[in-house]
């Protein structure tokens, strides 16, 4: 599917009518998708009712301090990794009581990350059990395009932020639908 708004849109929408059916509080925490996951679920009407908000933690300094992520795991193995992307939907959960699910982006979009880093995409999710006192928290790793030739920074970056956006909104929505809703 190609990386258009419409493309956004609809993944979104099919992400809504799972949070919806099951009627779960929803929270997002996001770096290098720098607020486009929030931009793309607010365009539908109605989202409000269980969209929370988003956190838009892009600097290391600002995971550590609005969602509590631990120096040594920014350190070491750093910021673009499982295990943060993980603490991010953590540290959501911790700070959203209302929320049920929450989904964290971060990675490198380039054109200046490492070699190795480069395209490189966390997603974290994060849900709240009946009974549990911790949530389930998962995360993915995703390779994202490489640019074609004579493709500029800029265009690849946006292609990058929008692949990095449907990525998560499908896995999420994969994760949602392989989670029965309550009482099914």
């Amino acid at each position: 599917m190609p990386l258009t708004q419409q493309a956004l849109d609809a993944a979104a929408r099919r992400f809504w009518q799972c949070v919806l059916q099951r009627r779960w509080p929803f929270v997002f925490a996001e770096s290098c998708t720098g607020g486009l996951l929030a931009a793309t679920m607010t365009r539908i009407p109605g989202v409000s009712q269980l969209f929370c908000g988003s956190a838009v933690v892009y600097q290391v300094e600002t995971k550590a301090h609005w969602l509590g992520i631990p120096a040594r795991l920014l350190r070491r193995p750093g910021p673009v990794s499982h295990q943060v992307a993980q603490a991010m939907v953590r540290g959501l959960l911790e700070r959203t009581p209302q929320a049920v699910l929450a989904v964290s982006t971060t990675g490198h979009l380039g054109p200046q990350a490492p070699a190795e880093l480069d395209g490189v995409l966390y997603v974290g999710l994060g849900m709240r059990r009946p009974g549990r006192k911790r949530p389930r928290v998962i995360s993915h790793h995703v390779e994202l395009e490489r640019p074609a030739p004579g493709t500029s920074p800029r265009q690849l970056r946006l292609r990058r932020q929008r692949q990095a956006v449907l990525c998560a909104l499908q896995l999420a929505t994969s994760v949602l639908e392989a989670t029965p809703p309550a009482g099914s």
